[in-house]
């Protein structure tokens, strides 16, 4: 790399290695609500069966479905494979909150600086959508749907090399990639569609050329997602009623920013702050902005190229976004699906694209780029700082929320499991704290990671409840009184 190759990539490089290195800030005040455990204690169970496999003997089992999700459907079982691999390495849940972090920030970060170049676009571009919230605190979710985010990221990647090299392990690559989503979540079908119908559309010739590893992918993904596509068809029950009307499903997929925002992102600091985080948050709305902008440019443009057949590889990867914004409003309209920001999980990359083809466009064209481009890109990159600054040190210093929608943090329900372990698992409890009174497996699946000390354990009276009666503070007491005394 040459001086000014370096100079122009280098400080970007060093800001997006930065940006995922935050993903271990206070690793164990990750969130740990109610499919984490259920996650992780299936992971463990099948990692102590063994079974047969094609013949040969094996100390565990591979997990045959995922979690079963809301609407009568078990997910894909590929988060729980990945979950089996770590559970080997360790049992500590905050080292796995690590492990997450890695691989998450990692892959999303070389999906991002790949498309870049892909698109001819400066480094920034990885550097301001790595300043994502709702990605930071993905990173650290040790749930199912958030391997749906590296894994889009990295299938779009290569599925836009692929359309620039017409190299064949790209595509190959993309076919896993997007295989590999179908394992894990349901929402991940919008973008496979996409990018299934801009190939078939525009691409087809090339289907021919690399027929044999597509066909070998595609059977390789077919059988691994058997029983899921077997529920998918006979399980699936739809949920009638959802949301306040049937056509919110229709126009949400026009808010698919929403992930590159920090609306709606931990709003328990809202009310104590509400001047700051409503201007930092209004703020922060312009990726949604930029990618209706870039809808609006990329339907204008590409009417206009179509006639003169002339599409570049950048409008195709303009064209895919808008793609995959058209299926997310098909599968969510057909769905019913409000607002949630986990709902973009599988699409958000095509988002990241519109949002990135609008400003490029400005950038080019702009009389003062410095004045109309870079000064709300620092805006906004402010105040995402500002609320996701506040929030973390707010969840730091009140071990969470009370609200289910974060809880209390992993950190502090293992120090509670910890207490508990040092008495007899014959102890009489008495459980007022909020979380594990309504999701008691919580517990349960945390004393299963933390197996107790062998030592003989004394018998007491236990009574689990919130440390104080501060609305905020979110952090857990475990209180213990002779066996003939009755917990107050």
């Amino acid at each position: 790399m040459g001086v000014k190759s370096f100079i122009h990539t280098g400080p970007p490089l060093v800001l997006i290695a930065i940006v995922c290195a935050t993903a271990f800030l206070f690793p164990g005040d990750a969130p740990f609500i109610s499919d984490e455990p259920t996650l992780l204690a299936a992971a463990n169970m099948e990692n102590h069966q063994p079974c047969e496999l094609l013949g040969i003997s094996l100390p565990f089992t591979p997990a045959r479905v995922g979690l079963a999700g809301t609407r009568g459907v078990n997910y894909g079982p590929l988060p729980i494979w990945i979950y089996q691999l770590l559970l080997a390495i360790t049992h500590d849940p905050i080292t796995l909150v690590r492990m997450h972090a890695i691989l998450f920030s990692g892959s999303t970060a070389i999906a991002l600086v790949w498309l870049a170049r892909s698109m001819h676009l400066s480094p920034w571009f990885a550097v301001f959508s790595m300043f994502s919230p709702w990605l930071w605190m993905f990173s650290r979710e040790l749930w199912d749907n958030t391997f749906c985010i590296p894994l889009a990221g990295i299938g779009v990647a290569a599925y836009c090399d692929f359309l620039i090299t017409r190299r064949r392990w790209p595509l190959l690559l993309a076919a896993i990639c997007l295989g590999a989503m179908t394992l894990v979540h349901l929402m991940s079908v919008a973008l496979v569609a996409a990018v299934f119908i801009h190939f078939v559309i525009f691409e087809r010739r090339w289907l021919c050329r690399f027929w044999w590893g597509l066909l070998l992918v595609g059977i390789l993904w077919a059988c691994a997602f058997l029983p899921y596509l077997k529920a998918l068809l006979f399980l699936y029950q739809p949920r009638d009623g959802a949301g306040e009307s049937p056509w919110n499903g229709w126009w949400h997929p026009l808010l698919g920013g929403q992930l590159l925002t920090a609306f709606h992102w931990l709003d328990v600091t809202r009310p104590h702050l509400p001047l700051v985080f409503a201007v930092c948050r209004i703020i922060s709305l312009l990726p949604n902005l930029a990618a209706w902008s870039g809808m609006a440019l990329i339907f204008i443009r590409g009417r206009s190229r179509a006639r003169r057949r002339s599409l570049t590889p950048v409008d195709h990867f303009a064209v895919l976004s808008l793609m995959i914004a058209g299926c997310q409003s098909l599968f969510d309209g057909i769905e019913r699906l409000d607002f949630q920001p986990h709902y973009y999980n599988a699409t958000w990359i095509g988002y990241v694209i519109l949002a990135w083809y609008a400003v490029d466009a400005l950038y080019r064209r702009a009389w003062k780029p410095a004045i109309t481009i870079c000064l709300p890109l620092a805006a906004y990159v402010a105040s995402v700082l500002i609320v996701m600054g506040i929030s973390i040190i707010w969840i730091h210093i009140n071990g969470g929320t009370r609200s289910i929608d974060y809880g209390t943090v992993l950190q502090d329900q293992m120090r509670a499991v910890a207490r508990i372990e040092k008495f007899s698992p014959d102890s009489p409890t008495d459980v007022t704290y909020l979380q594990w009174q309504n999701l008691p497996w919580v517990k349960r699946d945390l004393i299963a990671l933390l197996p107790p000390p062998p030592e003989p354990r004394p018998l007491r009276r236990l009574l689990i409840r919130y440390r104080n009666e501060y609305p905020d503070d979110a952090r857990i007491s475990v209180e213990d009184f002779p066996i003939w005394e009755t917990a107050r």
